[in-house]
């Protein structure tokens, strides 16, 4: 039998040297948002990876600088732009993974307790998912990123497409 026939996931060797070398630089904090996500604490878990000011910046696009023309916009419409030129951060797709995972139940929870326990008349189903417009946003910017002209996307393992 091979040596690592029994490791997890986490610990398996990774063919590519590109995400072995991103698993292998970020195992502390990879350990420490799956305790988390184990726990159950979702927001914390993603924030491991992904804070809130880190996707706030990620996700801006060109078509969402500000629609004010007064030159009182132009600091803002400045911060826009250097947003706009922010890159996806460096990560492995299986720490990438977790904390968009752990985002996407964080929004389901807060679906849930925003719900009525009881069926009542503000129990309508109209609650929805607050997260799933970010992390959506988030994987197309990912994947456009990794896509070649034959619509191929260089490097993926599959973590990602799950979601």
């Amino acid at each position: 039998m091979p040596e690592d026939a029994h490791l997890t996931a986490i610990f398996a060797r990774n063919t590519d040297p590109e995400e072995a070398r991103l698993e292998a630089k970020e195992i502390n904090k990879y350990l420490l948002a799956k305790s988390l996500f184990d726990c159950r604490e979702f927001d914390r878990c993603a924030a491991v990876f992904l804070p809130d000011s880190l996707l706030a910046g990620v996700l801006k696009t060109k078509g969402e600088t500000t629609t004010t023309g007064t030159p009182k916009s132009k600091g803002k419409q400045a911060a826009s732009a250097a947003v706009e030129s922010a890159k996806l951060p460096r990560l492995s797709q299986k720490s990438l993974f977790l904390a968009l995972y752990a985002k996407f139940m964080s929004g389901e929870k807060r679906k849930d307790e925003d719900s009525e326990m009881v069926m009542g008349p503000h129990d309508l189903g109209t609650v929805t998912n607050k997260q799933l417009r970010i992390v959506g946003r988030f994987l197309s910017n990912w994947f456009e990123e990794r896509e070649t002209d034959d619509e191929e996307i260089l490097g993926s393992q599959g973590w990602l497409e799950y979601l």
